[in-house]
């Protein structure tokens, strides 16, 4: 099990933060007081932990939920889905492009659920 300590931001642009727990057996949890979060990886974990927490207006200032990034098969398959691409429109990512979905992000590149799906579409599209 690993603890981490993530900034959220609240719809008013205030920063706030939540202890989250980490366990990845045969299943991955994310678990945050007293919910718990599972996916068949951490990254499915945390979207699901990501869209309870846009339900009350606030967002997880991490990598994972920047709507450019999101793990290849292959990434989730290897890390359990803690490891994911920074994707630019237009280009396949490079190894160098990895980035851990628990890492800090600017609130700047943060969106919601939605907008890192909408992202990865217009991705895909335009390979």
């Amino acid at each position: 099990m690993e603890t981490k300590i993530l900034t959220t931001v609240e719809a008013n642009g205030s920063a706030g933060s939540i202890s989250i727990e980490i366990t990845i057996e045969d299943s991955c949890r994310i678990k945050f007081g007293s919910q718990l979060f599972e996916g068949t990886d951490l990254f499915a974990a945390l979207i699901a932990l990501r869209s309870t927490l846009e339900t009350e207006q606030r967002r997880i200032a991490c990598n994972g939920s920047r709507p450019d990034v999101f793990p290849s098969g292959m990434a989730r398959e290897m890390s359990r889905g803690r490891m994911a691409y920074v994707l630019k429109i237009g280009t396949r990512p490079e190894r160098e492009d990895l980035v851990d979905i628990f890492d800090p992000a600017h609130p700047m590149q943060i969106g919601s659920v939605a907008d890192q799906q909408e992202y990865v579409t217009l991705w895909r599209q335009a390979l």
